[in-house]
């Protein structure tokens, strides 16, 4: 097995099929900036998933996120993503490497964590991934933002 370079001038990996290009990070930032507000779903059913999605998206969400707590996460990820019809979908309740490398398989747009875990903000930055991870503190957000979050989810006491 081949080792993927990594280049550090841009900040991601070469060769690796996680990368992702400047113009994907700045185009998911921008529909953030644009559309301010994110549906998040967590249901306990993977069956209640899809109709409460759609009710959201009829609502008028532009940007949707699947928790990987919901059965069936990555399969409505990788169906809504499909869908092409201009919702920006994403993952949530990314506590490790495997689960962001099995999000964006299933083709997620961006990442959220519920904590900052540094090593899966670092290996996101490294390959230009959008992660939103959870912060609660100005250390953490600081910190975050220091390992490469592009942006941050702050959770208010």
């Amino acid at each position: 097995m081949r080792r993927a370079a990594f280049n550090f001038a841009r900040g991601m990996a070469t060769g690796d099929k996680y990368a992702r290009t400047q113009a994907s990070v700045d185009h998911c930032l921008k529909v953030f900036d644009k559309e301010k507000a994110c549906a998040v779903l967590r249901v306990p059913k993977g069956e209640w998933a899809a109709p409460a999605m759609d009710a959201a998206i009829a609502g008028g969400f532009k940007i949707v996120e699947f928790t990987l707590t919901t059965p069936g996460c990555l399969d409505r990820v990788a169906e809504y993503k499909a869908k092409d019809n201009g919702v920006m979908v994403g993952c949530g309740t990314v506590m490790n490497i495997q689960d962001a490398k099995d999000a964006l398989d299933a083709g997620s747009d961006f990442l959220v964590a519920p904590v900052l875990v540094p090593e899966v903000v670092k290996w996101c930055a490294e390959r230009n991934v959008v992660i939103a991870p959870g912060c609660y503190t100005p250390t953490e957000l600081y910190t975050a933002h220091m390992l490469g979050a592009q942006i941050q989810k702050l959770f208010p006491g």
